[in-house]
């Protein structure tokens, strides 16, 4: 059976919207083609690819909230945990719309290759729409080249790395989000100092609200880098 967390509830979270991914590229090409995908009657396979950290969880959350607000019968599954076996994949063609995200996860292991590929024919002949998310192209990373093909049967789109303003950007919304503005200073120093990934900065912005609340301190470049040497200690 299915475990419980890697599931996504019907009712999704309301921060998780294709109009907040930010890249302009993004938003003149990807985001009307998810919407698209995302419409009651669509049959289309989609593949997204990019680096992590590129925002591949955060458009696969927000392409299955998208359907399910249109009224469609949307999963989605995360195939991160080692825990999963490839038994979780049967009976999800149930569904209208499935969001299949790692697939990185499970390539290469050719029982989770023959079981995707086996849920692929079941979508298709259901005529039923697939979003998968990955680190690379399938077609270069399957053993079995005709899994490679199924997921590529569709639209393909590689997610470009944020640009330098768009990460100031990102960083300046998910501050935002937790009720705070971050000084540009200090905005530099995170730049200067953590990967330029999605995931991470948003994981050291957490760790920056959660020291400032229990400190009861203001969010100050010092306190920026008190947090980070505190953390990599």
């Amino acid at each position: 059976m299915l475990k419980q967390q890697q599931i996504l509830p019907l009712i999704f979270a309301e921060t998780e919207r294709l109009q907040d991914f930010i890249g302009a590229q993004a938003h003149s090409l990807l985001i009307p083609s998810l919407q698209d995908w995302a419409a009651p009657a669509s049959r289309t396979t989609f593949c997204l690819y990019g680096a992590a950290g590129s925002g591949r969880t955060h458009l696969l959350r927000a392409t299955a909230a998208c359907a399910a607000q249109g009224g469609a019968s949307v999963q989605y599954v995360s195939l991160r945990d080692p825990e999963l076996r490839p038994e979780v994949l049967e009976g999800l063609e149930i569904n209208t719309h499935l969001c299949l995200d790692d697939l990185d996860a499970v390539f290469g292991l050719a029982d989770w290759e023959w079981a995707l590929f086996a849920l692929c024919n079941r979508l298709q002949a259901q005529g039923h729409a697939l979003l998968v998310a990955c680190h690379e192209l399938p077609r270069d990373c399957c053993t079995l080249r005709d899994l490679g093909s199924r997921l590529m049967a569709g639209l393909v789109f590689r997610i470009p790395a944020l640009q330098e303003a768009e990460l100031r950007q990102l960083i300046r919304r998910l501050a935002m989000r937790q009720g705070w503005a971050l000084p540009e200073e200090a905005i530099e120093y995170l730049l200067a100092h953590l990967p330029r990934q999605a995931g991470a900065l948003q994981d050291q912005l957490r760790a920056i609200d959660a020291y400032a609340l229990r400190h009861q301190r203001p969010i100050t470049l010092h306190l920026v880098r008190e947090v980070l040497r505190r953390r990599g200690e």
